[in-house]
């Protein structure tokens, strides 16, 4: 059974076991608009709660999403590199950021 989460920097986390996949609220999604690219965190990368992970750039500015969970990242959703509008239009299925392990 999967359970979300919401943080107070407008990130939704779906927590499925040990894996959370995080990705932005909708109304986040909105105050971004257009959206140009989005750099994504490597694949194996260790990081802090804290840590700056996901840059998205936009017409209107440069936004650092910061990881809401100490982890292991374990899948980035390349679609996002060629297709970053994915993020606006579905920020809670095919638009999510990435997944990293949980300490359980």
């Amino acid at each position: 059974m999967s359970e979300i989460k919401h943080t107070e920097e407008n990130l939704w986390i779906k927590i499925d076991g040990n894996i959370a996949t995080i990705g932005i609220e909708k109304e986040k999604a909105d105050e971004l608009g257009t959206v140009s690219s989005i750099e994504l965190p490597d694949v194996g990368k260790e990081v802090n709660k804290g840590d700056e992970v996901v840059t998205i750039e936009t017409a209107k500015s440069v936004e650092k999403i910061k990881s809401p969970l100490s982890g292991k990242i374990v899948d980035v959703n390349e679609t996002l590199k060629d297709s970053p509008e994915k993020l606006t239009e579905d920020p809670t299925g095919e638009g999510y950021l990435f997944k990293i392990t949980t300490k359980s």
